[in-house]
């Protein structure tokens, strides 16, 4: 295939199967902004790189999913992946203190602590010790509630699948956190790791209670958020479907983020983004860059047809002071498509184009007469 791309951002193309005889062509852009308080992301002088591959903290059955991959088909809305950690203001050490991100009208608030944990005592029974005090705090899975206990009764061959529900007694909506415990089984003569996120309405106290995991990072494959969407994968699909997705999968099993950091649509990429307690200046408000992706498909045929990519992933890296927008589009392979023109212009929907870069280099005036199903 023939690529032009006229933009600045880094691409690929590659080929996905959905489910049985669904071949696309999926073309990725990926582009890395600043982040400045008070004016538009700029554009970063070096761009990230295409993710080609899930990044964990660990073993991927049994850590926190740090980073998704950019090789996917596509999403139905819009994800916001917080990455990295959250910086006290002034990077001066405190135990706790308040976390939020807005991205036009979403908005997502918690608490972050330092490392703290279960012990007893004979005058308050299990409590939480006082946190220490920290300059950062992981924003992933693995730092809010949730866990693992292997079963002491278990006689089965020897296991580290947090996922054998016989060999771990596992909090399913959270099994690589922390803080899941069952008191009864628990030494006093020791202490245990505690959740370092949490609710600000519903703040961790009692050992007893089960809370609801508080993370601003991505969801792996396996979480039951995503994995109720995979589809049914019995002896009908392997019969008639296997290799490919099942009829009843959901193409929301592709929505990595939080729930509560999942847009109801896909962004026009000029929101407003605003961190607080993020980074060490307290406070950061910023535009999004104002850009949009368009694509020129030509076929085998020469026909031609213009498409908007789709801006379905937004990272904010807090270490790097970098967000990452990546845009996606699928062309179905029966479309044939054998030239592709990729070009990044002023998304004018706002009324600010004039502040905004244009990267758009070719002109074209593309013919609808037959196009791609992305």
């Amino acid at each position: 295939m023939d690529v032009n791309n006229c933009s600045p951002f880094p691409h690929m193309v590659f080929e996905k199967a959905t489910t049985r005889n669904r071949h696309f062509d999926v073309m990725v852009v990926a582009a890395t902004c600043d982040l400045v308080h008070g004016q538009l992301a700029p554009i970063s002088q070096t761009q990230r790189s295409i993710t080609c591959a899930d990044r964990y903290a660990g073993h991927p059955r049994t850590s926190a999913l740090l980073e998704e991959t950019h090789l996917i088909v596509g999403k139905k809305r819009c994800d916001i992946h917080l990455l990295g950690h959250a910086y006290t203001q002034g990077c001066q050490a405190q135990q706790r203190w308040p976390v939020g991100v807005r991205v036009g009208n979403l908005v997502k608030t918690a608490t972050v602590t330092g490392p703290r944990h279960w012990q007893w005592s004979l005058r308050q029974g299990w409590h939480l010790s006082q946190p220490e005090p920290v300059q950062q705090v992981a924003l992933h899975m693995g730092m809010a509630y949730g866990g693992h206990t292997r079963r002491a009764n278990y006689q089965g061959p020897a296991s580290d699948d947090l996922h054998d529900d016989q060999a771990f007694d596992t909090y399913k909506p959270n099994p690589v956190g922390k803080g899941y415990l069952d008191p009864r089984a628990l030494s006093r003569a020791q202490v245990y790791p505690a959740a370092q996120i949490e609710s600000l309405e519903n703040p961790i106290q009692d050992i007893r209670k089960r809370y609801q995991p508080v993370a601003f990072g991505p969801l792996p494959r396996w979480h039951p958020q995503r994995a109720k969407h995979a589809g049914t994968y019995d002896e009908q699909w392997r019969q008639a479907h296997a290799p490919y997705l099942p009829q009843d999968f959901d193409f929301a099993f592709y929505q990595s983020a939080q729930p509560d950091l999942i847009a109801l649509g896909w962004l026009d990429g000029d929101e407003p983004l605003v961190l607080h307690g993020c980074l060490p200046e307290g406070r950061l408000e910023t535009l999004l860059p104002g850009i949009r992706m368009l694509a020129v498909l030509t076929d085998a045929r020469g026909v031609s047809q213009s498409a908007a990519l789709r801006l379905d992933t937004l990272n904010i890296h807090l270490d790097q002071r970098q967000i990452q927008l990546i845009w996606r589009y699928a062309v179905p392979k029966d479309w044939q498509l054998a030239k592709l023109l990729l070009a990044a212009i002023p998304n004018s929907s706002r009324g600010h184009s004039q502040t905004r870069p244009v990267y758009y280099t070719h002109h074209y005036s593309p013919k609808r007469q037959r196009g791609p199903h992305g």
